[in-house]
Protein backbone atom coordinates (compact mmCIF):
# COMPACT_ATOMS: atom_id res chain seq x y z
CA UNK A 1 0.00 0.00 0.00
CA UNK A 2 1.42 3.35 -1.02
CA UNK A 3 1.61 5.98 1.70
CA UNK A 4 -0.35 9.17 1.26
CA UNK A 5 1.36 12.57 1.21
CA UNK A 6 1.20 14.47 4.48
CA UNK A 7 -0.26 17.97 4.93
CA UNK A 8 3.13 19.68 4.61
CA UNK A 9 3.87 17.84 1.37
CA UNK A 10 0.46 18.84 -0.01
CA UNK A 11 1.02 22.49 0.90
CA UNK A 12 4.44 22.43 -0.76
CA UNK A 13 2.89 20.89 -3.88
CA UNK A 14 0.18 23.54 -4.03
CA UNK A 15 2.82 26.27 -3.65
CA UNK A 16 4.89 24.71 -6.44
CA UNK A 17 1.87 24.51 -8.76
CA UNK A 18 0.96 28.14 -8.07
CA UNK A 19 4.56 29.24 -8.61
CA UNK A 20 4.68 27.39 -11.92
CA UNK A 21 1.42 28.98 -13.06
CA UNK A 22 2.65 32.49 -12.16
CA UNK A 23 5.97 31.87 -13.89
CA UNK A 24 4.23 30.57 -17.01
CA UNK A 25 2.01 33.66 -17.09
CA UNK A 26 5.10 35.89 -17.07
CA UNK A 27 7.10 33.71 -19.47
CA UNK A 28 5.08 31.28 -21.62
CA UNK A 29 8.33 29.65 -22.76
CA UNK A 30 9.28 28.51 -19.23
CA UNK A 31 10.40 24.88 -19.17
CA UNK A 32 9.46 23.44 -15.79
CA UNK A 33 9.72 19.80 -14.75
CA UNK A 34 7.61 18.23 -12.02
CA UNK A 35 8.86 15.48 -9.75
CA UNK A 36 7.15 13.18 -7.26
CA UNK A 37 7.64 9.89 -5.51
CA UNK A 38 3.92 9.12 -5.57
CA UNK A 39 2.91 6.88 -8.49
CA UNK A 40 -0.74 7.94 -8.25
CA UNK A 41 0.05 11.68 -8.43
CA UNK A 42 -2.38 13.29 -10.93
CA UNK A 43 0.14 16.02 -11.77
CA UNK A 44 2.72 13.40 -12.76
CA UNK A 45 0.16 11.54 -14.88
CA UNK A 46 -0.98 14.71 -16.69
CA UNK A 47 1.95 17.13 -16.24
CA UNK A 48 1.33 19.13 -19.44
CA UNK A 49 -2.16 20.04 -18.21
CA UNK A 50 -0.51 21.69 -15.19
CA UNK A 51 1.98 23.64 -17.30
CA UNK A 52 5.00 21.39 -16.91
CA UNK A 53 7.14 20.25 -19.84
CA UNK A 54 8.25 16.97 -18.28
CA UNK A 55 8.02 14.70 -15.27
CA UNK A 56 10.62 12.65 -13.39
CA UNK A 57 9.76 10.01 -10.80
CA UNK A 58 11.58 9.72 -7.49
CA UNK A 59 13.93 8.17 -6.68
CA UNK A 60 15.81 9.67 -9.60
CA UNK A 61 17.64 7.53 -12.10
CA UNK A 62 20.44 9.32 -13.94
CA UNK A 63 19.29 7.95 -17.29
CA UNK A 64 15.69 9.06 -16.78
CA UNK A 65 16.67 12.52 -15.54
CA UNK A 66 19.02 12.93 -18.50
CA UNK A 67 16.34 11.84 -20.98
CA UNK A 68 13.71 14.22 -19.59
CA UNK A 69 16.14 17.14 -19.36
CA UNK A 70 17.21 16.61 -22.99
CA UNK A 71 13.59 16.43 -24.16
CA UNK A 72 12.64 19.59 -22.28
CA UNK A 73 15.71 21.55 -23.37
CA UNK A 74 15.28 20.58 -27.04
CA UNK A 75 11.59 21.35 -26.89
Amino acid sequence: MEKQPNRKALMEKIAALEANLRTAQQDPDVRAIVSSGYSNDPVMANYAHYGFRGAVKKPYLVQEMSRVLNEVIKG
